[in-house]
């Protein structure tokens, strides 16, 4: 089951500005906490893989964060990176 959270505001996504205002955890790895700075999110709607930031924000994630990341997780998170660029290359590509 996915928990969702209702973020406090709204921010817009770094890669495509859609107003991001709430959070899930994934399907096995809910912790039970809220979403707190550091943690990844998805775009809903551009699908670029996120980290939430101080205030309320979102950054995208950094080479530099992934290679902190535990290789398991590291890879987890590059092959969402991949997905993520060839989804927004689809709907440029199919956009009218």
């Amino acid at each position: 089951m996915t928990r969702t959270f209702h973020l406090p505001g709204q921010a817009p996504c770094p890669e495509c500005g859609t107003l991001l205002d709430g959070a899930g955890w994934a399907s096995g790895i809910d912790t039970g906490d809220a979403p707190g700075v550091g943690d990844f999110t998805v775009c809903v709607d551009c699908l670029t893989i996120l980290r939430f930031g101080p205030g309320g924000t979102f950054a995208r994630v950094t080479p530099g964060e992934l290679a902190l990341l535990e290789p398991g997780m590291r890879k987890v998170v590059a092959d969402g990176l991949k997905f993520a660029a060839g989804f927004r290359e689809f709907r440029k590509a199919t956009k009218n």
